[in-house]
Parts: C-alpha cells; sequence; structure tokens
C-alpha cells in the first residue's frame, strides 16, 4: 500500500477523532460504516470492533481502524470509495461540498462544529477560493 493511499486513512480517522485522543469510539465507527452506505448493526459493529482488537474493547485506534478500512481494497476500490465519500458530502450533487452540507455530514458523523470551524475547514481545502470544495480539492486534502 502506497503512503498516500495510508494518508487517507489517517484524515478520515482524524474527522473521527476531532480531540486527537488517538481513538475512536464504536458508535463512530457505525456512523462513519454507515456514511459510506454500509448497513451494520450496533451488535455487527461492536463484533467488528471486538475482532480487531482481540478483545471486547469499546473504543478502535487507528491501527485498527487502518486494518479494517484497507483489508480488501484495491486501488481501483479506494478511488471508487473516494468518490463515494465524495458524493456523500455532496448532498445536491452539483460537484461541489458547500459549507452547509459540511456542517450536516460532520454533524451526522457525531461532529458538533461551529461555522466558523466549517469555515476554517473549507479555507484550508479551498485551494481556488470560491467558498467550496471541488472533488480535486477533497483528494488533494485527503493526499499526502
Amino acid at each position: 500500500m502506497k503512503k498516500d493511499q495510508i494518508e487517507v486513512y489517517k484524515r478520515a480517522f482524524q474527522l473521527l477523532d476531532p480531540t486527537n485522543e488517538g481513538m475512536i469510539t464504536t458508535e463512530k465507527l457505525e456512523h462513519f460504516m454507515r456514511a459510506l452506505g454500509q448497513r451494520p448493526t450496533h451488535t455487527e459493529v461492536c463484533y467488528i470492533v471486538a475482532d480487531a482488537t482481540e478483545g471486547s474493547a469499546l473504543k478502535i485506534y487507528f491501527s485498527a481502524f487502518f486494518h479494517l478500512s484497507s483489508e480488501h481494497s484495491t486501488p481501483d476500490e479506494e478511488e471508487k470509495e473516494l468518490f463515494e465519500t465524495f458524493r456523500i458530502f455532496d448532498k445536491n450533487r452539483d460537484g461541489y461540498i458547500c459549507p452547509s452540507e459540511l456542517r450536516e455530514i460532520l454533524y451526522s458523523l457525531g461532529q458538533g462544529v461551529s461555522e466558523d470551524e466549517v469555515d476554517d475547514i473549507i479555507a484550508e481545502v479551498d485551494l481556488d477560493g470560491d467558498g467550496r470544495i471541488s472533488y480535486d480539492e477533497f483528494v488533494k486534502a485527503l493526499g499526502p
């Protein structure tokens, strides 16, 4: 697996762990899986986490998250997953993620963010300064 692919998983994990605790709860993992179109039950997620952590942990560290996320990924699947993740954020399918769409997704993932925090995220990723995130900007933001 390439270094830039590992970085994509690190950035996804960081979105779920904004306080940098180094771990996420099973609930956040469940929300993340649902945002990617999967439909696991809470019990299934608990089993997945318990299996990945070799115990009955309620939290998962990056190494286990990475293992779960990349276990069966090929480069084509990773590109498809990246595009599907972008589409989750791009609610109105106009090819851009606007601040309201980003705020809605982060809120659904259990991340309470202020308007200023969303504006900061947009400003950091928005390379052309149009106030929204294109697919190319999204990919660059998740890359190395």
